[in-house]
């Protein structure tokens, strides 16, 4: 009895039946077979074991006005928790008592020279972002001033130097001392120094002197464009910063431009010139 065809029992419709007498039948396409399926598997694999890439834009963490106000330390944290890689800090030196701003807070946040931004817009994760900050101005130094001048033989006595003139110049001396303390020659240019606008100070028009150690100020502004508030910190501003230097100032008026709104300032009420 033959044994060619079909085994009894075999249904030879089977897929299984059929692929197992093709593989047998031939032994190249095994190897083919193989390597498609080899190819297949290490496919999946590389896309399921492939990284994904950071994106190249970041959303902000908050709005541009949510960052101003805040310590610029916290803010670049924040900025560098979000995945920002140029941050930079700029200090403004343009606090006079500290009473509106905090020294640190931050006062302006740009990004690629954008300063108004809403919390998830979403910037270059390099985008260069420049964070400015309020500050005290550095006091002058007198030792640039010591250093230039001659040195004095000892055995030569020093002239005392002479006192400052009389109270008939304590306006003058006050403007002076005012502009030395922010490094300007007048108030025009005090005017153009950056953060100058939060105070007052650019708007002065001149000192004159009113009685014995004290000095009225009048700034360019009218009682609708200011308070009386504004004008006793700036009064108080000014003995702060002239106090050390003029031992007989004793009082600051500032008058507005209509010399109807004005606010005061004494020493006593100065605590930095009381300690």
């Amino acid at each position: 009895m033959s044994d060619s065809g079909t085994k009894p029992g075999v249904d030879s419709d089977n897929w299984g039946y059929r692929l197992g007498r093709w593989w047998r039948r031939h032994p190249r396409g095994r190897w083919v077979a193989v390597g498609a399926v080899v190819l297949l598997f290490a496919a999946v694999l590389a896309t399921l074991g492939t990284p994904d890439k950071p994106s190249n834009t970041i959303a902000m963490p908050a709005s541009s006005s949510d960052l101003e106000g805040g310590n610029y330390q916290d803010v670049k944290t924040k900025l560098q928790v979000a995945g920002f890689t140029s941050i930079e800090t700029s200090a403004v030196p343009d606090l006079i008592v500290g009473l509106l701003h905090q020294d640190g807070d931050v006062k302006e946040v740009s990004v690629n020279g954008e300063t108004d931004f809403d919390a998830d817009s979403t910037f270059p994760r390099g985008a260069r972002i420049i964070i400015r900050y309020h500050t005290f101005p550095a006091p002058e130094s007198d030792t640039a001033a010591e250093s230039s001048s001659p040195p004095v033989p000892a055995e030569i006595p020093v002239e005392p130097t002479p006192q400052a003139q009389g109270s008939s110049n304590l306006a003058k001396r006050t403007e002076k001392a005012t502009l030395s303390a922010f490094g300007v020659h007048s108030f025009t240019d005090l005017f153009k120094e950056k953060g100058s606008g939060d105070s007052l100070f650019p708007f002065i028009s001149g000192f004159e002197d009113h009685a014995a150690g004290w000095v009225v100020v009048t700034v360019q502004v009218t009682r609708n464009e200011t308070t009386k508030e504004e004008l006793k910190q700036t009064a108080s501003a000014i003995l702060s910063l002239t106090g050390e230097q003029l031992k007989d100032l004793n009082g600051v008026e500032v008058d507005t431009a209509d010399g109807e709104l004005f606010g005061m300032s004494t020493r006593a009420e100065v605590p930095m010139l009381n300690q």
